[in-house]
């Protein structure tokens, strides 16, 4: 049976035939110029800009950086790989995000991206939104983070102190899949921030609250509950497999960010009565 255009267009817009676009830009095309005048992306990033990323550590400079962590393994395992299609996808996004941060570039008002920098971001940025991912810049750190998109995530994110919502996003980042240690050491730090409003949100929601704190103090985060001998162990808890404690980690995690988002709805309902009331008193007059 024939194809339209459309149908073969769609067709090749696979991780293979995506990565292959994203590395003929990185190697044939010019994606910054400083001084109206071209530049070799990993020149200038070592010349203006890596020294002042907050990520530069110990590193001596970006070829340092970028063996380190194998950019040219990420790269190849890209085409039939998602989880080294993000990887490829966050390093990009990292160097565009060094290049563009009047904070890191020291050469910011003398540097352009090109059309073609511009077009490689367009088709990361579509694809990952294909792939239900999305890029997500963190300024406090410097970072770029390729993260599952999660619109309640970001709502919640941008009502939490940096260092909170910075953890809320990480939570959704595809390396911590099945790392039961930070998705705990994350929700920790949720509990912490959420227990001093506790009664707030029992006003909003009894339950909720109720088992919000009855996951966090019975799903070995807050309290050993694993361990037998121990004053909170439970010997359900225990026999969970990884796999069950981190659905139900992951269901805790929706639960706080619920729990946030009320919260933060409470002087939104607030204004939207205080604007009826308003509207009220003109129509009566």
């Amino acid at each position: 049976m024939r194809k339209n255009i459309f149908e073969i267009a769609k067709d090749n817009c696979d991780l293979e035939n995506t990565t292959n676009r994203i590395a003929v830009l990185l190697d044939h095309y010019v994606l910054v110029k400083h001084n109206n005048k071209k530049e070799d992306l990993v020149r200038f990033i070592n010349y203006y800009c890596f020294d002042n990323w907050l990520n530069k550590g110990n590193f001596i400079d970006l070829d340092d950086f970028l063996e380190t962590i194998e950019y040219d393994d990420i790269q190849e395992n890209a085409e039939h790989d998602p989880i080294a299609f993000l990887n490829y996808c966050e390093v990009i996004c990292n160097l565009w995000y060094m290049i563009t941060s009047e904070k890191i570039n020291i050469q910011f008002s003398n540097t352009e991206t090109t059309y073609y920098f511009d077009l490689l971001l367009n088709i990361i940025c579509d694809k990952l939104s294909e792939l239900n991912y999305k890029a997500f810049i963190y300024d406090d750190k410097q970072q770029v983070l390729v993260v599952e998109d999660k619109p309640e995530a970001t709502a919640v994110a941008e009502i939490l102190d940096d260092d909170v919502s910075y953890d809320v996003i990480r939570y959704n980042h595809y390396a911590l899949k099945g790392d039961l240690k930070a998705k705990k050491s994350i929700l920790i730090q949720l509990g912490r921030v959420l227990e001093p409003l506790d009664k707030k949100l029992e006003n909003l929601d009894k339950q909720l609250k109720r088992d919000v704190f009855y996951l966090l103090n019975n799903l070995n985060i807050r309290h050993n509950n694993v361990e037998k001998g121990e004053k909170y162990y439970i010997e359900y808890v225990e026999k969970m497999c990884d796999e069950e404690l981190e659905k139900w980690y992951d269901e805790l995690y929706q639960m706080i960010l619920l729990s946030f988002l009320l919260l933060d709805n409470v002087d939104r309902k607030q204004k939207v009565a205080e604007l009826k009331e308003q509207i009220s008193k003109q129509k009566e007059n």
